[in-house]
């Protein structure tokens, strides 16, 4: 049987999570025997019948920075705690390597990049980094800490062009491009029915964020366009569905911007969802805010033209997306300007949606995403 060791210290849920947790599925249905060490936080999230899951004592309190009266300080016990946990766990793989003569180590996420340089020295595996993010950009620390553990990969997986850029730009040769599995429910269910079983109101303009609640997804930005659409869209009603999974602390200060905003009346959370399909169904227009940093890849993004829901996203995806071809682009600090331009234009979204249908089913093929991912394992 074909064997593989996963690795993923992310304690957060996410669409990098999601994201393993599918290929793994896919994996699995191929007849791989898979080894899956994962933080303890996030066993039970990868819920696969069959695979073999070990925990490790990763979580937030081993942040090597953190912050006293605003002074930022390393923290030296999680460095400590994390030299013994990369050590304690690389010698249970080599262990298990040898036994079960497993020959494909899998890195999910950056946060476990140092067991690229001990399992490099301690086993005779091949060493695949999937790069989930762009990282590297923030900082030269950052990009030097990708060149460094990269070159003792094998092989580094971007999830799409632009972390594929990156990656090339810091001098990686050895980089394969193949994009997440999105796996959509298929749901033949009609906007109107949708909104009934949520419970909105079905003679709104339904705009919305569907994702994670975190401050890099800029979401205020959003709550501003409506403040300034609100008297312009008379029957304008907006969802946030997502979780903050930071305690909460975003969500809260969203909440508090709502109100200083007097948006009360116009906006409506929902918690995480699992199966979030008839939330992209319900709207009229999917708005992802994020405008002043790139983002990876946008599995929600991706997922709203899935199902056909017409997305507005900033110039970020302009590698994705193509104005009034397969969504809209919005320029810096133009939001709300461009959600005014779609809704008086609101006809036209259904041959966006058609666009985006068509597009997601061109470019995103699951068998073909896992095959590219096994034609790396051979």
């Amino acid at each position: 049987m074909k064997k593989i060791i996963s690795i993923s210290l992310s304690y957060e849920k996410g669409g990098a999570e999601i994201s393993l947790k599918n290929l793994l599925k896919k994996l699995k249905e191929r007849n791989y025997e898979i080894y899956l060490f994962t933080s303890k936080k996030l066993v039970d999230f990868y819920e696969i019948p069959g695979i073999k899951k070990v925990a490790i004592p990763f979580n937030p309190s081993m942040k090597i920075f953190k912050k006293f009266i605003g002074i930022k300080f390393i923290n030296l016990y999680a460095i400590l705690k994390r030299i013994y946990i990369f050590i304690k766990y690389s010698l249970i793989i080599k262990k298990l390597v040898k036994k079960e003569k497993i020959k494909n180590i899998h890195i999910n996420d950056f946060k476990g990049a140092p067991f690229i340089l001990i399992l490099k020295i301690l086993t005779k595996s091949k060493i695949i980094w999937h790069i989930r993010d762009l990282f590297a950009l923030e900082s030269k620390l950052k990009k030097n800490y990708y060149r460094f553990f990269g070159k003792f990969s094998d092989i580094l997986i971007a999830i799409s062009p632009l972390v594929e850029k990156m990656l090339k730009d810091i001098g990686f040769k050895n980089v394969k491009m193949i994009y997440n599995i999105i796996e959509l429910k298929e749901e033949n269910i009609s906007k109107s029915k949708a909104r009934e079983i949520l419970n909105l109101p079905e003679d709104k303009f339904i705009i919305g964020y569907i994702g994670r609640i975190s401050e890099e997804k800029e979401i205020e930005n959003l709550l501003i366009a409506l403040r300034d659409l609100k008297n312009e869209i008379k029957n304008l009603f907006c969802l946030i569905v997502g979780d903050d999974f930071k305690n909460g602390g975003e969500k809260i200060k969203l909440i508090k911007k709502i109100k200083e905003l007097n948006l009360e009346e116009y906006v409506k959370f929902f918690e995480w969802q699992k199966n979030p399909e008839n939330y992209y169904i319900s709207l009229d227009l999917f708005v992802h805010p994020r405008e002043k940093t790139f983002e990876p890849l946008g599995r929600n993004v991706i997922e709203a033209m899935g199902y056909g829901t017409p997305i507005c996203v900033s110039e970020k995806f302009s590698w994705l997306i193509e104005d009034k071809k397969n969504g809209f682009i919005f320029n810096k600090n133009s939001l709300s300007k461009k959600i005014l331009e779609i809704y008086k234009e609101k006809e036209y979204l259904k041959i966006i949606s058609e666009n985006e249908k068509k597009f997601f089913k061109e470019r995103f093929k699951n068998e073909k995403i896992v095959s590219e991912f096994i034609k790396i394992l051979k």
